[in-house]
């Protein structure tokens, strides 16, 4: 059973999922409720679980099973990321666009899994010490749930909802970072002894989740964000078979696989996009801590890099959604995005310099110091500003079809997953036993 509009003409959504995607009349949807509620929409799918899960074994320290469970996760954010990487790709060559209603149901659904994980979390993490295996299930989950929302959720709101509404989606899947430490923090300020149980963490952000769910349902309700010349009830079969044939007739101009064309005045963004991250999670995160320990003069082991290390990972995490923030503003110019790559490269070069010490007698000295936790901190912050921008670029992207722009979107999607993942196994592997 399908819908008819006031001229006859069918729709392809079914009646249930219309329903969902429906704007109300008389609901409020001004711009900064509009805004809160994409944040907390992506704070309700983003590393939430994970982040708790390593707050977990930092003050819990029975449930490292001396380190190996880190090991543990990073070779399941390896596997899990190359395998929904894997299911996404056939997903794009054998149906490359799903219904509209179809991804905002999925996105919903991303949501409700990390509700269900925190109560699974708060009512039984202690189950079968030492293997913890409900840590580990919970690990596996947390993994999928940030892959899937740059599978499905980021596609979806570059292509059918206002460019701006990214940035506020990406600061609240990253700001999670900064809640979840300040949490644990408070829990266990000295590292000795914890306040309170971690199932009261894990309980609070269950309602934190379930928050982001009905921060979600009002935009469903509301049809807030949605671009102007977006149907809500979706593309009718004749202006979709158009859109298909404008694509099929364009190999020219862009580059072509089916389900992840990217016409070539967008590769450039999707390259920023990719290169960024793959910079800041493939090296400067895994090498933080050894060029932090090359800037002690007392040694590897000294008090000195210590705290260059933790005042550098702070600050780039605070960083990180804050440049996502600072996105929403207003898009930058095509040249000003490639320099702010490029001074990510620079920074990551002068990182480099501290982790070889080359010259060491340099980074030891207090100028040293503040220009490596200052280069931590630009290359944070240039990915989360350059990565939510380069979605920007494609979701704003004039002249582009509506198929192409969400195609070219799965593009940097894949390519970020595929980029970044395997690093995962291969640190996995050095770290298990």
């Amino acid at each position: 059973m399908t819908n008819c509009n006031s001229q006859g003409v069918q729709s392809c959504v079914p009646p249930t999922a219309a329903l969902m995607d429906t704007p109300r009349a008389g609901l409020p949807s001004g711009p900064l409720t509009t805004y809160l509620a994409f944040a907390l929409s992506g704070a309700g799918c983003g590393l939430l679980v994970l982040n708790s899960l390593f707050n977990l074994l930092a003050n819990v320290r029975e449930t490292q099973q001396d380190g190996r469970m880190y090991g543990t996760f990073s070779m399941l954010g390896g596997a899990v990321g190359m395998a929904v990487s894997g299911v996404f790709f056939l997903q794009k060559l054998v149906r490359p666009r799903l219904p509209i209603a179809v991804e905002q149901g999925e996105t919903l659904c991303l949501i409700l899994a990390q509700f269900a994980c925190f109560t699974v979390l708060a009512l039984n993490w202690q189950a079968r010490p030492p293997d913890y295996p409900v840590i580990v299930g919970a690990a596996a989950v947390g993994q999928i749930i940030p892959c899937l929302t740059y599978f499905i959720m980021f596609p979806l709101l570059s292509t059918y909802y206002g460019g701006w509404l990214i940035a506020p989606v990406r600061a609240g899947t990253d700001i999670s970072s900064l809640i979840t430490t300040l949490a644990a923090e408070f829990q266990n300020p000295t590292g000795s002894r914890n306040r309170f149980p971690s199932r009261l963490l894990f309980a609070t952000y269950a309602m934190l989740s379930l928050i982001a769910c009905g921060a979600w349902l009002w935009i469903l309700r509301t049809g807030a964000g949605l671009r102007g010349d977006v149907q809500s009830s979706g593309l009718d079969g004749k202006k979709e078979q158009s859109e298909e044939e404008e694509e099929e007739r364009q190999p020219a101009s862009s580059w072509t696989l089916r389900g992840f064309a990217c016409p070539r005045s967008l590769l450039g963004p999707v390259m920023g996009g990719t290169l960024v991250q793959v910079v800041q999670w493939d090296v400067a995160v895994n090498v933080m801590m050894i060029g932090a320990s090359m800037t002690d003069p007392d040694g590897c082991d000294g008090p000195q890099g210590a705290f260059v290390n933790r005042t550098a990972l702070t600050s780039a995490w605070v960083l990180v959604p804050l440049g996502s923030l600072i996105s929403s503003l207003a898009p930058c110019a095509r040249r000003t995005f490639y320099a702010l790559t490029f001074l990510q490269l620079v920074s990551l070069a002068f990182i480099c310099g501290a982790v070889f010490g080359t010259p060491r007698s340099f980074w030891v000295t207090w100028q040293g110091q503040l220009l490596y936790m200052l280069s931590i901190t630009v290359c944070g912050g240039l990915e989360g500003y350059v990565t939510t921008m380069a979605y920007r670029y494609l979701g704003d992207a004039e002249g582009v079809p509506l198929r192409l722009r969400q195609s070219a979107s799965s593009l940097l999607s894949l390519l970020s997953g595929v980029a970044i993942n395997p690093i995962g196994l291969v640190v996995g592997w050095l770290l298990s036993p």
